[in-house]
């Protein structure tokens, strides 16, 4: 390189440096509350006219409640198909797609949950008695 083009370098940095020094706190916080998005956990996308079918858009969850509640649902007899994606791992949502042959596809929803959340509960006792009868065989030793 030759003097000029690295005397252009370095005069090009020098207001860029400067720049950045002149930047006020308040500007900070207010760009930071600007970026800021109220998002809803849960939206619904689409009901159509007998509200037996939707789709769900779940904000910040993947595959792991995806495939949950897909797998739930589906053995509902209500349902007639229960499908989820996630469109990509950038992008932070999850979208079901329920459609019910006689109850409101919200209803399903929320029992779906029911279930999974009784399911849970029957895990945790499990475990929690599990844990107990290791510690007291520990104990015994």
């Amino acid at each position: 390189m030759s003097d000029s083009e690295n005397e252009q370098i370095e005069n090009q940095d020098e207001p860029m440096i400067e720049e950045e020094n002149s930047v006020d706190n308040e500007e900070i916080v207010d760009a930071k509350e600007e970026e800021e998005v109220d998002i809803q956990p849960l939206t619904i996308d689409n009901i159509e006219d007998d509200n037996k079918n939707a789709t769900f858009t779940f904000y910040d969850e993947e595959h792991t409640l995806g495939n949950v509640l897909r797998n739930t649902l589906i053995k509902n007899k209500n349902v007639d198909f229960c499908g989820y994606t996630v469109p990509h791992p950038s992008e932070p949502y999850m979208k079901l797609r329920v459609q019910s042959n006689k109850k409101d596809a919200k209803v399903v929803l929320k029992h779906g949950f029911k279930r999974i959340s009784k399911e849970c509960d029957i895990i945790t006792e499990k475990f929690l008695e599990s844990v107990a009868k290791f510690k007291q065989t520990q104990m015994e030793d």
